[in-house]
Order: structure tokens, then C-alpha cells, then sequence
């Protein structure tokens, strides 16, 4: 169990909440997540700002992956697509030139609660990969999130690199600037790809739990019109509660013992929250 700084055990009703830093964010929205790569004009002399409105050519949803090794960006185009055409076309011209190019992507969370939750904007130049590096690319990618659609590339398929200038992450009313080292440096968080069927599994199964771990963080007023409890989100730190009450909808966050390492490891992580001494108070 965790220990605050004054040496007192913490429960899972005390220690203090934990979110994803921005960078681990963004790094976790680029890795294999739908996204939207906007080409601009391609008379611009660098990479248009995430918030700079200009004038597009093409804007082409595709996929980004981020290769473990690398840190690298890279943008997957089904070549039977229209996009994937439309891809190829704005940058078959291209020569040796990188293209200027906005990657954007949003957060989707299982319950629409909060949609979009979080968005994810990379301005950069988008480079065309020979037929080698490509399968290099995507051995790379493979290794942060393995994917049926990697193995079409060089085939049916295609990968671009793209090259950050600048990220920025949006959540909230918040928007964060990201280095991009530090994106390149810290991990996509594993809970991220799997996240929807275990939300819904815990919705539908572990109920009580949820109910039990939004009890304990109600007031007593809150806890006797508790009506729902909805699980609208969990990654390696924690999950997020949505409790409807009288008084209306309160957000509450429940964070692990420790940051989760893999999806196998969930498990133990619920297990901690279930079996700490969290309960409400009997007579409040």
C-alpha cells in the first residue's frame, strides 16, 4: 500500500489522484489511432501551426502509428482507398521534398460522456519512405501496437514518416505544448487499445464495485441519491467515474496503488481497490 509523505498508510480513498502526463497523452493517441493528415498549400515554407488556419488541398483520414525503438510518427494509407490515392497524389509529386503536412487526432472515450476528450494536433512534413524502410517502419510500429493492417504494407498499403515540429495536446479547457523529446521518450500508455471492451466488461460485471468505489467518495447527502454510476474511462493510473445524484453529475477519480504495466496486470490492480478498507461509513 502507499505511503504519503508523512509516513501514513494511504487507501485507495486517500492517496491523491494521478492522470497521464500530456507527453504520455499524445504519445498514447498517436499509436495506431484513426486520425486526419491535412496538406496544406504546398508553396508553405514550414509546417502549419496546430491552431493557424490555412488554406487545404487535401485532407485524407488515415492512421498513425509511433515505432518503439524509433519514437518516430509514422502515417498508414490503405493504397485501395480513396484516401490512400488521394495520399499518394498529393505527395507523389513531392520528389525528395518533405510535404508540409497537420496530423489531427481525437479522443474518443467509451462512454460519451465527454467527446471528444482529449485532442492531439502534430504539425510537421510528411516524407515518403522507400519500400525497405517501410518494412522496417513497420516492424517498428509493431512492436508498440501489433496490427493486422501492418502486415499489408509494401503490398496494399503504405507508411509515410512524419517529422514533428510541433504537438500540441488539448484536454479539457488545457492545451499543452509537448516537447518532442519528451513524446519520443515516454510510453503510450497499454490500457488505451483495450480500453472499451474493459469498461464495458466492468459496467456490466463488476457493478457493485464501481457503485462501491463511488460511495466511498460521496458525501453522505451525495451517497443517499446516488441513481448511476457510469465507468467513463481507465488508464494505467486509474479510472474515471461519472456518479449521477440529486445534486447532479460528479466526477470522481479512483487511481491504482501503482501505474499499471500491462493489460495482464489489471486484474491485480482492481483487486487492491476492492480489498482496501474504502467503505462509507455506516452512520454518517
Amino acid at each position: 500500500m502507499a505511503i504519503d509523505p508523512e509516513g501514513r498508510q494511504m487507501s485507495a480513498t486517500t492517496r491523491p489522484p494521478r492522470w497521464p502526463t500530456p507527453a504520455e497523452t499524445a504519445r498514447t493517441l498517436a499509436s495506431g489511432v484513426a486520425a486526419t493528415l491535412l496538406l496544406p498549400e504546398q508553396a508553405a515554407a514550414r509546417p502549419p501551426a496546430p491552431s493557424a488556419r490555412t488554406t487545404v488541398e487535401t485532407t485524407v483520414r488515415a492512421r498513425s502509428y509511433v515505432g518503439l525503438s524509433s519514437g518516430q510518427i509514422y502515417v498508414f494509407a490503405d493504397d485501395h482507398t480513396e484516401a490512400g490515392q488521394r495520399l499518394h497524389s498529393a505527395l507523389g509529386g513531392a520528389g525528395e521534398l518533405d510535404t508540409p503536412a497537420l496530423l489531427d487526432v481525437l479522443d474518443t472515450p467509451p462512454v460519451r460522456t465527454d467527446l471528444p476528450r482529449a485532442r492531439l494536433c502534430v504539425a510537421g512534413w510528411v516524407e515518403t519512405l522507400t519500400p525497405d524502410e517501410q518494412r522496417v517502419a513497420a516492424v517498428d510500429a509493431a512492436a508498440v501496437h501489433p496490427s493486422s493492417r501492418l502486415l499489408a504494407v509494401g503490398h496494399t498499403a503504405t507508411l509515410y514518416r512524419l517529422h514533428p515540429a510541433e504537438l500540441s495536446l488539448t484536454r479539457g479547457d488545457t492545451t499543452f505544448d509537448v516537447d518532442v523529446e519528451e513524446f519520443r521518450s515516454v510510453e503510450a500508455d497499454p490500457l488505451y487499445q483495450d480500453e472499451h471492451e474493459v469498461t464495458d466488461h466492468l459496467q456490466r460485471h463488476h457493478y457493485d464495485d464501481l457503485t462501491q468505489w463511488a460511495l466511498a467518495r460521496l458525501s453522505a447527502a451525495e451517497r443517499h441519491t446516488l441513481r448511476q454510476v457510469t465507468l467513463s474511462g481507465i488508464d494505467r493510473y486509474g479510472l474515471d467515474l461519472v456518479c449521477v445524484t440529486a445534486r447532479g453529475c460528479r466526477r470522481e477519480r479512483v487511481s491504482f496503488a501503482a501505474a499499471v504495466p500491462d493489460v495482464d496486470a489489471l486484474g491485480e490492480a482492481l483487486r487492491e481497490l476492492s480489498q482496501c478498507p474504502c467503505e462509507p461509513p455506516v452512520n454518517p
